[in-house]
């Protein structure tokens, strides 16, 4: 972890003791997230804070607190223990972070500031968009009771309006941040303030020097408390707070605790005070009523109490009467009736109808509002003398009283107390429950959740609220994942079952649908087809109500790389992505494990023998086909039983993680394949044993299936199409046999490297290679897509710069060997060339060797590779299919007889006739495609071409056999002394003899 903010934090925290906590804090959206550490777990506070910091704004607090450590509160003025600093926050002048525009446009000016009207910071950090100044104390002030916090608070504000001061003779305005709990931004972290430009903050001076208040009496300066503020919060005159609001004295009337302690001050503790003004001020007299009730109190003070209403109004959250209890107050046994003490400051309905009966004249479009509707349904049902006084007003402001009457009667009467009494009987609250960190979420509107009841709903009816069991064990959204491929999204539940926590993860859309969501009771999830319909209004309620708060995850189905090669999940990745699919074990397999020293040994041994080095070349190429977009290529390595390739194999896959779990065989379905492939994505997939092939799998079927990098198109139950998988990688295969026969296509011939040889010449090496590649593995794929994303595909073409260089330098020295040309698989190798190139200089330890030294070595591999193919080189499959029919016309020359049954055709000087569905059958039988193979033999001149008319001619004719006319081809092929066919003539005579009898 880098030095200074670990060096800052020692220094700000040092005082403390090793059990004190100390505070983190960080933004999810725009709900805070805290966490707390003890002093003496500074360093993973510290890795903990540079962490999120990559991701999110990130705090730390100035100052201990009383909290509990398992605590997820922020803290505040009430819960510090200690003052640690004097800490300022100055702004620098940005249209894009800051609206004040009265700032300092520069560092130098804030340095220059500082150098002139204040001591030397303890340090200076810049926040990204200005400047902290931090002058840490060498005694800490402990707070034990409310007169040293007010002491602390006192000090604090004396230095920031000395501070203040100053800066407002240069013509800026700084933000008070004097607040005991104030938290800072980490240095070291990112300021995602202006998300399209973040700024990482930096401690731009440490001097070190610790303060005493002696030395810094000079700059405090002390407020008379009697003196009001420039610029007062009191309302002007008609100008209500809360326009709902009536007088204080109905907050006095109806709540006990705040009458009795303005009748009895000397009860008032602070809490207390401050939670009765956040409700006092909201009434239409509040500002006044708050400084009548504060007068009493032994340490009031009108700036104090001034400030204090101006944040009261801002925030406009009273207290609860439940915080009230938690803070002592002796509240009536079951309560008032009401959330807050506010309420009753509210109008009640009774009121309203009052206000509506004294205006002169009723507005016909004031009338019509939702809440007058309602005003009328009220009184119709509880105080009918108003009612009828209503419709008398009514009628003369010229409405028809069946009207009303249709009117009112369609009007649901939801208000039966309080009309604005709704912001506080349905305010949210957090959510807890055992064992899980929900970060702050809160309970979804007219819904409430705990491990006691569960989720249990509200609706009103007839105006009572009215509750009920939705489920009886309690169930939250925990994560929303979005498919980086897709952009489908899926929701993650937890849920309570059998006395432990288990969790749920689905496609949106099933779990928004009523008719899909009960399929997964079968997971435990409380759900039947009575709630079904219920849980999905809860589960929309619920994501909306914490739409800022409930994680928001990247997800993938596959392994591979991300958009913009950047990023290649498991590997390297920003942030926290989900693997979406059920199989775990593949993704669980990409990891570390072992003595990456032991695995790099016994790699530098197998590349000693080039078709070991060849398949672990090949298992590191796998990530390059797709940046470089390459077609896949196949390198099956075959040999005698015995001779390493399993273990070679193993090896090769060792490179990225566990073999064990990585390795299939060919005992698969197609379909198994294809979706191994597709997750494997761009990772290669390795598959032991050819000779073990499921019997409704061929190995031309296997090549064609895998070498085309795409899955079937399959249809979905439900219509339309499902997922196509694709994948670009390498496929390495081992057999005891080749994967292409004499009859292959070519196409298989072209995708599939076949190296023939042992990889692993000792058996003991062998077994040894086992046993390495099963407990070291992972170590090698993360060290070089490292590589790969820091020093290849950061500069931009330098990825195909080399590997077109590689290419033309193995070409011209396969070229030199003078075996004919390189072949189809000139790119695959090359790009293998190209892996073992960047293994050594990452991996192997040749990054001091000289380049043309690596790229000698690299290249010589890849002429083996190209010479031990071309050793094995195959006909191609015309060529291949005409060997086949000259040799199939020799073996049946006597089925080309007269008189021969069955008869193919006839022997002639000029070539031989074959009955086209003759040939078609023995061709197909012997796996050659008819079609391709006779156009392939016209264009090479093995067919004679007949005239028809056409400029090309045509390959077929027509040809009396045992005289019956058969469509023939006829082959260019020499068959020596050629036996006359004489039955044309003799059934020709025969009919001329049978005639002349009947005539």
């Amino acid at each position: 972890m880098p030095m200074e903010p670990r060096e800052y934090c020692e220094l700000f925290f040092g005082p403390l003791s090793p059990d004190d906590n100390i505070t983190l804090s960080w933004l999810v959206g725009k709900r805070c997230r805290s966490k707390r550490f003890k002093r003496k777990d500074l360093d993973a506070f510290v890795e903990k804070a540079l962490k999120l910091g990559e991701q999110h704004n990130t705090f730390y607090s100035c100052a201990p607190t009383n909290l509990p450590l398992e605590s997820t509160a922020r803290g505040s003025n009430e819960q510090v223990t200690a003052m640690l600093a004097f800490h300022f926050d100055i702004d620098l002048l940005s249209l894009a972070a800051h609206v004040k525009r009265e700032l300092p446009e520069s560092e130098e000016e804030i340095k220059a500031f500082v150098n002139e009207v204040l001591p030397k910071p303890t340090a200076i950090i810049f926040s990204g968009h200005g400047m902290h100044l931090i002058y840490i104390l060498a005694v800490p002030i402990c707070i034990t009771d409310e007169a040293s916090r007010r002491r602390a608070i006192e000090l604090q504000q004396a230095f920031f309006r000395y501070v203040s001061t100053k800066a407002s003779e240069r013509g800026w305005k700084i933000d008070n941040c004097s607040d005991l709990a104030r938290m800072l931004r980490f240095p070291g972290t990112m300021n995602l303030k202006d998300s399209e430009h973040p700024v990482r903050c930096e401690i731009r001076e440490m001097d070190g020097h610790l303060y005493t208040l002696e030395e810094l009496k000079p700059f405090l300066v002390f407020a008379d408390v009697k003196e009001a503020p420039a610029t007062s919060p009191v309302p002007q005159k008609g100008e209500k707070v809360y326009p709902d609001a009536l007088e204080a004295s109905r907050i006095y009337e109806g709540c006990v605790v705040i009458r009795d302690l303005m009748e009895h001050p000397e009860k008032q503790t602070e809490p207390l005070w401050k939670a009765s003004l956040d409700n006092l001020c909201l009434a239409s007299d509040g500002v006044q009523a708050c400084h009548e009730f504060s007068q009493g109190y032994g340490g009031y003070s009108f700036e104090e109490t001034e400030r204090k209403i101006a944040h009261a109004l801002k925030s406009r959250k009273p207290c609860t009467c439940e915080h009230f209890r938690t803070l002592g107050a002796d509240c009536p046994e079951g309560g008032c009736g009401v959330k807050a003490p506010v309420v009753f400051a509210l109008p009640t309905a009774w009121d309203r109808i009052q206000s509506l009966l004294m205006q002169e004249k009723l507005d016909p479009a004031q009338l019509l509002e939702g809440d007058n509707m309602e005003l009328l349904a009220i009184a119709k049902d509880r105080y009918p003398t108003e009612y009828a006084y209503l419709k008398m007003k009514l009628k003369k402001a010229g409405f028809g009283l069946r009207d009303i009457e249709r009117a009112v009667k369609q009007t649901r009467a939801l208000l039966y107390q309080a009309t604005a009494e709704d912001d506080f009987i349905d305010e949210p609250n957090e959510i807890a429950l055992d064992g899980l960190d929900l970060g702050g979420m809160m309970d979804p509107p007219s819904y409430h959740v705990s491990m006691e009841g569960g989720v249990i709903s509200f609706h009103k009816e007839d105006g009572e609220t009215l509750s009920g069991v939705l489920c009886s064990r309690p169930v939250v959204i925990t994560r929303i994942m979005e498919n980086v491929d897709t952009g489908c999204e899926r929701m993650e539940l937890a849920f309570w079952r059998s006395g432990r926590i288990k969790h749920l993860v689905a496609q949106r859309s099933e779990l928004l649908n009523k008719n899909s969501l009960v399929k997964y009771a079968d997971t435990g999830l409380p759900v039947t087809s009575d709630n079904h319909e219920g849980m999905v209004r809860y589960f929309n309620a619920f994501e909306v109500a914490n739409q800022e708060v409930i994680p928001v995850s990247r997800s993938l189905g596959r392994i591979g790389w991300l958009s913009g090669f950047k990023e290649f999940y498991p590997c390297h990745y920003q942030g926290q992505i989900v693997f979406e699919d059920a199989d775990q074990d593949l993704i669980k397999a990409i990891g570390e494990q072992g003595d990456y020293d032991l695995w790099k040994q016994t790699a530098l041994k197998l590349r000693e023998n080039p078709i070991s080095r060849a398949m672990l070349n090949a298992a590191a190429a796998s990530v390059l086909l797709e940046p470089l977009k390459l077609r896949i290529f196949i390198l099956h390595s075959w040999f005698s039983s015995r001779s390493g390739k399993t273990a070679a194999l193993k090896f090769a896959l060792s490179f990225w993680g566990d073999p064990m779990k990585m390795i299939g065989n060919f005992n698969s379905t197609a379909v198994g394949l294809e979706r191994r492939a597709g997750m494997l994505k761009h990772l290669p997939l390795g598959i032991d044993e050819l000779q073990q092939m499921a019997r409704n799998l061929t190995p031309a079927m296997a090549v064609y299936q895998l070498g085309n990098g795409q899955g079937k198109t399959r249809g979905m139950k439900n219509g339309g199409l499902q997922e196509t998988l694709t994948w670009r990688n390498s496929i390495m295969t081992t057999g005891e046999e080749p994967l292409s026969s004499e009859n292959s296509m070519d196409g298989v011939i072209s995708r599939a490297i076949e190296l023939y040889g042992a990889p692993i010449d000792d058996p003991e090496f062998g077994r040894m290679v086992h046993q390495v590649s099963e407990a070291n593995y992972g170590f090698a794929g993360k060290i070089y897509i490292r590589h790969l994303i820091d020093h290849v595909i950061s500069q931009k073409g330098k990825l195909e710069s080399d590997y077109h260089d590689l290419r033309a330098r193995l070409k011209e020295a396969f070229d030199a060997k003078d075996l004919g040309e390189a072949g189809v698989h000139l790119d695959s190798v090359a790009v293998m060339c190209l892996a073992d190139l960047y293994g050594a200089q990452c991996l192997y330890g040749e990054a001091t060797f000289p380049i043309e030294t690596i790229i000698k070595d690299v290249i010589d591999m890849g002429v083996a590779v190209l010479v031990n193919v071309k050793e094995q080189e195959k006909e191609d499959s015309i060529e291949r299919a005409w060997s086949f029919v000259q040799g199939w016309v020799a073996s049946n020359r006597n089925c080309f007889k007269p008189h021969a049954t069955p008869r193919y055709g006839k022997l002639e000087r000029d070539g031989v006739y074959i009955t086209i569905n003759i040939l078609r059958e023995a061709m197909e039988r012997a796996g050659y495609s008819y079609a391709k193979c006779v156009r392939g033999f016209v264009d090479r001149d093995h067919l004679k071409l007949f005239q028809d008319g056409s400029k090309k001619g045509t390959h077929q004719c027509q040809k009396k056999i045992n005289g019956v006319n058969n469509r023939v081809v006829c082959a260019n092929i020499e068959v020596g002394d050629v036996e006359d066919d004489c039955s044309e003539f003799l059934e020709a005579g025969e009919s001329f003899f049978t005639r002349k009898r009947m005539g």
